[in-house]
């Protein structure tokens, strides 16, 4: 019996262990990729502005093509909304959470693999303990979708088929970036409107 219990504390921990660094390594990357998507999308509306901003030095242009007024009332609103975006994005700290989340699976990784080659009750009670360690020393935690994400990767393991691995792959990117997509077809939209 106490073998059978040892057996069940080290699948229980391995198992853990497995799902939380898998968890964690997503989250540091789809945090990585929304501080890109974040620095492209405030650069891109900057350069709009820009672009715009020094169309009234071609009269023959501007005449042909924009309401003067209209063009004038949208760059000053782009610029607040600029402006109120750059101060939101900085404030989530994309990258040192992204920082915080792969040095915690890096250091659960380690004890992973400790894990995978110990012998003994006296050892799993050790990784136990430094897995908990690890654990409360992190500040960060990855999102639900980020263990949805890893789920799908292993969909096998957690007894999803591949049509719903596919669907919560769709969700993560929907869920993590569409706020970019529609922001850029706003811009997009307002441009087309103010030359049409």
């Amino acid at each position: 019996m106490g073998k059978n219990i040892k057996n069940e504390s080290y699948t229980e921990l391995e198992k853990k262990m497995w799902i939380t660094k898998g968890s964690r390594f997503n989250s540091y990357r789809r945090l990585k990729n929304q501080y890109t998507f974040s620095t492209y999308l405030i650069s891109f509306l900057s350069f709009y502005i820009i672009v715009f901003s020094i169309l009234p030095y071609f009269p023959s242009l501007v005449s042909r093509l924009f309401d003067k007024e209209l063009t004038s009332f949208v760059l000053l609103t782009l610029s607040f909304f600029i402006l109120i975006l750059s101060l939101l994005e900085s404030g989530r700290n994309y990258l040192l959470k992204a920082e915080r989340l792969y040095n915690c699976a890096n250091q659960i990784s380690n004890e992973y693999v400790k894990l995978k080659s110990s012998k003994g009750k006296k050892l799993l009670n050790e990784i136990t303990e430094k897995y908990h360690f690890i654990l409360a020393g992190c500040n960060e935690n990855h999102d639900p979708i980020d263990l949805e994400l890893f789920q799908s990767e292993h969909y096998a393991d957690f007894n999803l088929t591949s049509s719903q691995a596919n669907w919560i792959k769709v969700k993560v990117f929907l869920i993590s970036y569409i706020f970019y997509f529609i922001i850029l077809l706003i811009v997009l939209l307002i441009t087309f409107k103010l030359i049409v």
